[in-house]
C-alpha cells in the first residue's frame, strides 16, 4: 500500500483452478453481486490526506480549489471536509505520487494566500452501536479533545467513519478516545475482490495461463500489508485487512464514473513483486461509504 491501511477487510480473488500448491490464473471473473463495481486497477491514482487551515470565509474552498489546480497543477478529488469545530480546518484529498514532494511545493503557495499545510493520515472505524445522535455527539467531542485529529467523514448506515489524523496520533489512540463517550467504536472492514486476466495469448488463440505459489503470495501479502489474515476460498485468495494510519490509497472510479472508492495500494506491494507483468488486475469493490464525493 503507500502505508498501512485503515481497516478494511480486502478479499483477494485469483480467477483459476486452485490447488494446494498453485493457483493458476486464466480469464476467468469471480460472480458479482449488484452491490459491487469491478474496476482495473492499472487506472487507478494515488491520493493523499491533507489539512488546510485558514480563513475560508476570505477563500472560500471552491476558490482554493481552483487556485490549486490553476496555480500549482494539483488536482482535487471531491468536495473537501470541514471540520465540526472549527471552521478554518478542512481536510483536502489531493492526487499525488510523490506526497512529500508536492506538500513542500504546497507550504510555501499557501502561505502566501493566508492557509496553511498539514499532512494527514486516515483511519477506517466501525460504530459499535446503531446510535447517530450519539456518535456525532462523540465525533465532536473527541474532536474537540484533540488537535492533531482534524475531523470525521461518514459513518452513516453502517458504513465505515473516516478519521483524518496527524500521523504522530495513531489509529489506536483514536479508538481510545472513542471508550471514554458513548459511542464505542472498532476497526472498520470490507472486501476487496482481486481479479487477473491474461494480456497474452499463446499461439493459436488459447489463453495462457501462469502458475503461481499460494505460499509466497500469502507471505508477501502479510509482509506487506496490515493482515488479519490472508487464506484461500473458492478457489481465490482472500486478505483480510486493517486500513489504519494511511498516509496513501489507490482511487478507482466505476465504469460509469458514477461511484468512486479508495483502495489498498496492492500494486506497489503484493502484485508487482509477484513479477508478472502480462498479468492485468482488476478489484471488485463494495462501496464502504467515501468521503469527498461530491
Amino acid at each position: 500500500m503507500l502505508s498501512t491501511l485503515l481497516k478494511i477487510c480486502g478479499t483477494v480473488v485469483i480467477s483459476g483452478t486452485l490447488s494446494a500448491a498453485s493457483i493458476s490464473l486464466s480469464s476467468a471473473s469471480p460472480a458479482l453481486d449488484g452491490n459491487q463495481s469491478t474496476v482495473a486497477l492499472n487506472s487507478a491514482v494515488s491520493v493523499v490526506f491533507v489539512g488546510i487551515e485558514g480563513d475560508y470565509k476570505a477563500t472560500s474552498a471552491d476558490e482554493l480549489a481552483t487556485w490549486l489546480l490553476e496555480e500549482k497543477k494539483i488536482v482535487v478529488v471531491g468536495e473537501s471536509i470541514r471540520a465540526m469545530n472549527d471552521a478554518d480546518r478542512r481536510v483536502w484529498a489531493i492526487q499525488s505520487e510523490n506526497s512529500k514532494k508536492m506538500l513542500k511545493g504546497l507550504k510555501s503557495g499557501l502561505k502566501k494566500q493566508g492557509f496553511k499545510a498539514t499532512a494527514l493520515v486516515a483511519t477506517a472505524l466501525s460504530p459499535l452501536q446503531e446510535d447517530s445522535r450519539a456518535m456525532k455527539s462523540a465525533m465532536r467531542d473527541v474532536e474537540s479533545k484533540e488537535k492533531k485529529i482534524w475531523t470525521f467523514a461518514g459513518g452513516s448506515r453502517g458504513q465505515a467513519l473516516w478519521a483524518f489524523h496527524e500521523s504522530r496520533f495513531k489509529s489506536k489512540d483514536v479508538e481510545v478516545l472513542f471508550r471514554k463517550t458513548k459511542s464505542k467504536m472498532s476497526f472498520f472492514h470490507t472486501e476487496y475482490c482481486f481479479n487477473s486476466k491474461m494480456i497474452a495469448e499463446l499461439e493459436g488463440g488459447v489463453p495462457a495461463e501462469v502458475s503461481l505459489d499460494v505460499e509466497e503470495i500469502t507471505k508477501t501479502a502479510e509482509a506487506s500489508l496490515d493482515c488479519l489474515k490472508v487464506s484461500t476460498r473458492d478457489g481465490g485468495l482472500v486478505m483480510d485487512l486493517y486500513m489504519r494510519d494511511v498516509e496513501s490509497m489507490l482511487l478507482l472510479k466505476s465504469s460509469n464514473g458514477r461511484h468512486q472508492f479508495f483502495c489498498p495500494n496492492v500494486q506497489k506491494t503484493s502484485i508487482e513483486r509477484l513479477q508478472v507483468p502480462e498479468l492485468n488486475w482488476t478489484v471488485t469493490v463494495e462501496d464502504p461509504g467515501m468521503p469527498f464525493d461530491k
